[in-house]
């Protein structure tokens, strides 16, 4: 049985943040590059991991946008199985789902919204498979995700294979300034856990704990929203997978394949690099204005003077506070000071 995962479209009206214009088109032409790989590698079934929308808010969701997700849907030639995910619905409130934009793509005739464990005989001989869905991502913790994994696991006959879709923070190790859930406690869960909301690349890897071994994969999101280095060198990718008899001792297990979507623009094309390079130059040096300010023998320090002092400063000073090796408009300056005394008024508040 052959599976398609992908994830995190974000589809949206407008560009998002640093996007240059086009976006809504080249999120459409991706997903018609799925639909065609569904196609052309005979997938059985399309695994979408959540976050089809990029906005949760019906009125930032127009008609026309919705209207052409469900002809972008129409082209697939196989089955979907969705999950929702945090932004699709408001604060993990579920039962909003068909009340939002993403409860008329569940309706599609091609798409059945996984609200529980799913089982999928394999007519041909192969191994019987459970999908395993969690949604959303408001602020489930480790336990309850394990807790829900094995509810739905329980419920049925045993299978040879079980599938957890998750639109989780699963990440691969290490911490975050945010709750995340580690791959190493879902271990056992499942035979195998795809799972969206992180957008950045972690590939396919495996993990073996008390003699239980679960496969992990998160390939990243099909959209490139936000801009960060990692974004910049990634390439939107999907993954083919089959789940089949290929083990020694006849149990089943994976073949599986990253596809990057050849649709996908290069960063400098879809990106305002120049926009985000003045955006950092900007935040460095409302820090260096209010360093400078700090460093000024006030007596005591209070956000009023500091204000006061940087309303005062004008555009022929800035030498004294900012570098010399790069050249700054007067506009850029003026909007400098602008956010610090915003800052500053605040920090006073």
């Amino acid at each position: 049985m052959r599976f398609l995962w992908f994830s995190d479209v974000h589809l949206a009206d407008a560009p998002p943040i640093m996007r240059n214009e086009g976006y809504t088109e080249d999120i459409l032409t991706k997903l018609g590059e799925i639909a065609q790989l569904c196609a052309t590698e005979k997938v059985d079934y399309a695994l979408f991991g959540g976050d089809f929308f990029n906005s949760k808010v019906s009125a930032r969701v127009s008609h026309n946008l919705v209207n052409a997700s469900l002809r972008a849907l129409d082209k697939f030639p196989c089955p979907l199985f969705f999950i929702v995910g945090s932004h699709d619905v408001p604060y993990g409130r579920l039962d909003l789902l068909y009340k939002r934009p993403i409860g008329t793509i569940l309706r599609h005739p091609k798409v059945t919204y996984l609200e529980d464990s799913f089982l999928l005989g394999d007519v041909s001989g192969g191994p019987s498979i459970r999908l395993l869905p969690v949604s959303d991502a408001y602020n489930n913790t480790t336990d309850e995700i394990v807790s829900s994994l094995k509810v739905m696991r329980e419920k049925h006959e045993a299978v040879d294979y079980n599938i957890a879709l998750l639109h989780q923070p699963v990440v691969k190790e290490g911490s975050f300034p945010y709750p995340v859930v580690q791959s190493a406690d879902l271990v056992g869960a499942a035979d195998f856990v795809l799972f969206g909301h992180m957008h950045n690349y972690d590939g396919v890897w495996e993990l073996s704990i008390d003699n239980q071994k679960t496969t992990f994969a998160n390939v990243g999101a099909v959209s490139r929203g936000s801009l960060d280095e990692k974004t910049l060198g990634r390439v939107p990718t999907v993954l083919i997978f089959d789940v089949t008899f290929i083990n020694i001792d006849g149990t089943a297990g994976l073949r599986f394949r990253e596809v990057p979507l050849q649709t996908a623009k290069p960063a400098i094309e879809v990106f305002r690099l120049a926009a985000k390079q003045e955006q950092e130059d900007r935040e460095a040096d409302i820090e260096a204005l209010l360093l400078s300010v700090k460093a000024t023998h006030f007596g005591t320090f209070s956000s009023t003077s500091a204000i006061e002092r940087i309303k005062s400063m004008v555009y022929a000073q800035r030498d004294d506070l900012l570098s010399d090796e790069v050249e700054f408009s007067e506009t850029h300056f003026e909007a400098v000071k602008t956010a610090s005394v915003a800052l500053l008024e605040e920090l006073g508040e």
